[in-house]
């Protein structure tokens, strides 16, 4: 199944949490803002791909389609039990969306095939290694002059962002969120062969800094 999926812990650490995430980011972290701004940098034409990687309880996923509703939207999460939500939410606002569960290493999707990868609190849940290996994917899909763009946990700028960026540290473990909190996300997308790398945007938040990354396949 791969060392991702070996390695997969649920989006708060605790499957029996995971009926409550939405309502537990909405309220800690205000996940709606960065989101939007994500999507309005990310600038998604209609008729585009868009791959949103670790797709959780659809959030991001339904807001892409809700504003580009031609765009041919792809969510794909490992997770069942939140991908179940995803699907729900999705069903009650009759949005069409494909969803997959699994891995990205485990999907069918042609190399360049994708115009937009998009990925939110995600990455900090990867060991090192893994975040190496799913950037390396993400550019794999990406058609030429796509885009990548993350939300996730930035490297704190304060004493009170490294106090708070503690709790989510301790809850999805300090290797898993080192290269996080060194500020390595950047480095990581270079090394991937990703250009025009940059933070767009930075939140603070009572869990630690988000940070909003941008990068492109040439």
């Amino acid at each position: 199944m791969g060392e991702a999926r070996k390695s997969y812990r649920a989006a708060l650490r605790f499957s029996w949490l995971t009926r409550y995430y939405d309502s537990i980011v909405g309220y800690s972290i205000n996940d709606r803002l960065f989101k939007e701004q994500l999507l309005a940098e990310a600038d998604i034409h209609p008729g585009q791909r868009v791959l949103d990687f670790g797709c959780g309880t659809g959030s991001l996923t339904i807001r892409i389609k809700e504003r580009v509703p031609s765009a041919r939207i792809i969510g794909i999460d490992v997770d069942q039990r939140i991908l179940d939500l995803a699907r729900s939410k999705a069903a009650s606002k009759r949005i069409d969306i494909d969803w997959r569960q699994g891995t990205l290493r485990e999907q069918v999707l042609e190399r360049g095939s994708v115009d937009h990868v998009v990925s939110s609190l995600v990455l900090h849940h990867l060991t090192t290694d893994e975040k190496r290996s799913a950037l390396r994917q993400f550019v794999e899909v990406l058609r030429p002059g796509g885009e990548i763009h993350i939300a996730d946990f930035g490297m704190p700028r304060s004493w009170l962002m490294r106090g708070a960026f503690l709790s989510v540290r301790i809850l999805d473990g300090f290797d898993r969120t080192e290269a996080n909190y060194l500020g390595q996300l950047p480095i990581l997308m270079m090394d991937a062969g990703l250009s025009d790398v940059r933070s767009t945007h930075t939140y603070s938040t009572v869990c630690g800094t988000i940070e909003l990354f941008h990068g492109r396949r040439d």
